[in-house]
């Protein structure tokens, strides 16, 4: 990883010393999440259904602008983000007499994570509103997964849900760090839109990102499976300005 940082440093400075003035810049804003599947949770009753939805979070970054040439840039950032997803569930509860009766749950899994995305920027046009594009990949550092909701995860069994004394899901809110199963990083695709206009001394920038990742959280597979089994996908909007 040290030569990694060192390689990208001196590249860094190469490209300042040949384009050009660096920019900095800050953003905050919005995340929008989902899992790719729920397998957080190990073989689900025939009686159950389960489905993702998408869980809000926040985000914020400080970024650095290299320019390129007059329309191209390099953009690199630190960003905090949170993003992860929401399960809901619904089990029919035994022994309920004629009439089902169901019994549903609401989990959240949020993943905070340090990312280190450098992007290729382009502004299509020239003029005080500037319309742009960007691409590129983020390295993210993963600082904790974490369980927010009304199941009860536990890493010591071999189960998901606290049960009550009749085999029921006992509904217990709770908030539970996960820990040994995950990876501590992934990597992600990353796509957007911009929006800048110069006011004042500052070009403030309205942006739109989605971030696909590829790694897959999970660093024990469910019921001997080796396919991918968790996966984020997140849209990001945020407002910021560069000075």
């Amino acid at each position: 990883m040290k030569p990694i940082i060192i390689l990208s440093l001196a590249l860094m400075l190469t490209i300042t010393t040949a384009f050009g003035q660096l920019q900095w810049g800050a953003r905050a804003g919005l995340s929008l999440s989902t899992v790719e599947n729920n397998t957080l949770y190990h073989q689900l009753h025939s009686t159950s259904e389960s489905s993702t939805a998408v869980l809000p979070g926040l985000n914020a970054a400080l970024m650095l602008k290299i320019p390129l040439s007059n329309r191209l840039s390099l953009i690199t950032e630190a960003q905090y983000l949170q993003k992860g997803g929401r399960i809901q569930e619904r089990f029919l509860l035994p022994n309920t007499g004629t009439q089902p009766v169901f019994e549903d749950f609401e989990t959240d899994y949020k993943v905070a994570t340090i990312e280190l995305p450098v992007l290729l920027h382009y502004e299509l046009l020239d003029g005080p509103w500037k319309p742009g594009f960007f691409a590129g990949l983020s390295y993210g550092r993963i600082l904790s997964h974490r369980l927010e909701g009304d199941q009860m995860y536990l890493p010591d069994q071999d189960q998901i849900f606290l049960l009550a004394a009749d085999g029921a899901p006992f509904e217990e809110q709770a908030s539970v760090p996960l820990r040994g199963e995950f990876e501590p990083q992934d990597w992600s695709l990353v796509a957007g839109l911009s929006l800048s206009r110069s006011i004042g001394q500052h070009e403030w920038v309205f942006d739109a990102r989605y971030l696909h990742d590829f790694t897959d959280w999970r660093t024990e597979k469910v019921n001997g499976s080796e396919e991918a089994q968790l996966r984020s996908r997140a849209l990001v909007v945020s407002v910021g300005f560069w000075w």
